[in-house]
């Protein structure tokens, strides 16, 4: 894995980005932080992958997804939920 491949999947997942020594990235839900990574600056691979999907709470498979598109915020919100880091919004539950 790229480090340019791990800031496009913390951005389609909807991670806050705050870019210091290294680009920090926040998962907040309804002002309360759930999770948080960080992806070194510069080109070249990325030799933490493990650590790195290990953070965002997700398995292999699931990150294999995100790389090619079809596991994206919805479905990253709803794997939150499967853990029970965060809740079901109210909205979304009279449906």
């Amino acid at each position: 894995m790229t480090k340019q491949e791990a800031l496009r999947i913390v951005e389609k997942l909807g991670f806050e980005l705050r870019p210091r020594k290294e680009i920090f990235c926040l998962y907040k839900h309804k002002g309360r932080l759930i999770t948080t990574t960080a992806v070194p600056k510069g080109r070249g691979p990325l030799y933490v992958e493990n650590d790195f999907r290990q953070q965002l709470k997700i398995s292999r498979e699931q990150l294999a997804l995100a790389k090619k598109c079809p596991f994206g915020a919805k479905e990253y919100k709803g794997h939150l939920i499967e853990l029970g880091l965060i809740e079901e919004d109210e909205v979304e539950e009279k449906k």
